[in-house]
């Protein structure tokens, strides 16, 4: 269903399309597939609440974002914002310039998983992405999907919002990048061990190493950059993994490249964290065809 609406007035032209098929397949159902594009915007700034999850990535302009968990944030072009379900957010452009955005909303028990487990955090919506146009391909296709009258077409939705998710989940810049460079031990250590996930860390080693306690390491990791230790390993090791799921490397090759030495425990962990077993994450992304614009 494509419904396109266009407000013009005295402030603004938009030219706002929204495509609602709902689709739904292993644990993800997609709820609607949209372009924004604003020349001279006349906006209401208010609060609200969604019922949904919504992935937007922004083309262009720059906006004010604010939450009670994620305080006050400056998105700006190429830079992707998850807006959590039930979670009071104000999201507004700034100043009187072109804005763009496309955007995804769905919602579904695997994409709670991965908040539960921390993969997603209503404290850290903003991702900022090294390279954004990675991210635009699958937008655009969810785009041409949604809006298609051929059904199994609409029905790769499900796998193209997979993509994305994956994509940002990659594509973001490391924890380390994101933080202040300097020569503090912890931050040395964790930004070695984002560097290369899949090698076998002893963390009570380098620790000593850096003349410091294991105990005091763990407090720092978990203070700088709000994940336990471990955790941020396995976080780190299953985003590695997805990415050799997705070009078709086996389960089974994918546990010891990431470091893993159990193909069941790898399993285990990856559902926990990514929300789907690693072979249904393989079966979706071999399924995912990125469509034309």
């Amino acid at each position: 269903m494509d419904n396109t609406i266009l407000v013009m007035d005295k402030m603004a032209i938009r030219n706002y399309r929204f495509f609602s098929p709902s689709i739904s397949m292993s644990g993800i159902q997609v709820l609607g597939a949209g372009h924004l594009l604003a020349k001279r915007r006349s906006w209401i700034s208010k609060w609200r609440v969604r019922a949904d999850y919504n992935l937007c990535l922004i083309r262009r302009g720059t906006a004010l974002f604010q939450s009670r968990e994620a305080g006050e944030l400056r998105p700006a072009p190429g830079d992707c914002l998850l807006v959590f379900p039930g979670r009071p957010f104000l999201f507004q452009p700034e100043s009187n310039r072109v804005w763009e955005e496309y955007f995804i909303h769905f919602q579904g028990p695997v994409v709670q998983t991965m908040e539960n487990e921390g993969v997603f955090s209503p404290a850290k919506p903003l991702f900022r992405l090294r390279h954004p146009d990675k991210i635009l391909l699958p937008f655009k296709a969810a785009m041409a999907a949604a809006s298609s009258n051929n059904f199994p077409r609409k029905q790769r939705l499900p796998g193209i919002l997979f993509q994305a998710i994956n994509e940002v989940l990659l594509n973001q810049r490391s924890l380390w990048e994101a933080q202040p460079r300097n020569e503090e031990p912890a931050r040395e250590i964790i930004r070695k061990m984002l560097e290369h996930p899949e090698k076998e860390w002893n963390f009570r080693e380098l620790a000593k190493a850096h003349d410091m306690s294991y105990s005091y390491l763990l407090k720092r990791v978990k203070r700088i950059f709000g994940f336990p230790l471990h955790r941020l390993l396995n976080l780190e090791r299953m985003k590695f993994a997805s990415k050799m799921l997705a070009s078709g490397m086996t389960v089974t090759e994918t546990c010891f490249r990431t470091g893993m030495d159990d193909p069941y425990h790898f399993s285990r962990l990856f559902k926990k964290l990514m929300g789907k077993p690693p072979s249904a994450f393989r079966e979706i992304a071999s399924k995912i065809v990125v469509l034309p614009e």
